[in-house]
């Protein structure tokens, strides 16, 4: 029952005498221990300046099923630093982290703090934060000799928002290279 708690009891077996046997009595004792859970967690890569989602489930060890308990919290530490404590709701865990992470692999500890029946346990993953993609948009170039030529490039993310950040470019011609350190302001480019 749900009622017994992490602890030794002891158990007393009594059997009645009748005409052919005395009666006895055992004492058994019985050492009563939360289950054992582990964590499932989906967190795995994002990008610089992107929310992290921090979500995972709730198992149990013994039957390999989500624990459907709304009770206990689970922590969730970057690099050895706390930056959440979300509460279990039916065995999930979600939560969003805002704050600027740099680029590299961070380690990603998850701690379920354990309640009256199911143990405490931890999980450790790694978060891959990488640096966003660039995309280079420019359009085919015509042109006649002796034409002064202008080369107009676009630059944007990998969805496509215009990049805010200066930047700088270098242009080669057929591998040669015929500018370099060009100013991107506004993720645009003129040459």
């Amino acid at each position: 029952p749900s009622h017994f708690r992490n602890k030794t009891y002891f158990i007393n077996i009594t059997s009645t005498s009748n005409e052919e046997y005395k009666g006895t009595s055992r004492l058994v004792i019985m050492n009563l221990n939360n289950r054992r859970t582990y964590l499932t967690v989906n967190t795995q890569y994002t990008y610089i300046g992107k929310p992290v989602i921090f979500n995972g489930t709730l198992m149990d060890r013994i039957k390999r099923t989500q624990i459907n308990t709304t009770k206990g919290y689970v922590s969730i530490q970057l690099n050895g630093i706390t930056i959440a404590t979300t509460q279990i709701k039916n065995g999930k865990f979600n939560y969003i982290y805002k704050e600027p992470i740099p680029a590299g692999n961070h380690t990603i500890t998850y701690i379920y703090n354990g309640d009256n029946i199911y143990n405490r346990t931890i999980k450790n993953s790694t978060l891959t934060v990488n640096k966003n993609t660039l995309k280079i948009q420019s359009n085919t170039i015509t042109a006649h000799i002796n034409d002064k030529i202008t080369i107009n490039a676009t630059i944007t993310d990998y969805e496509r928002k215009i990049i805010s950040t200066p930047l700088r470019a270098t242009i080669l011609l057929n591998g040669i290279k015929i500018a370099d350190n060009i100013t991107i302001n506004n993720g645009k480019m003129i040459y």
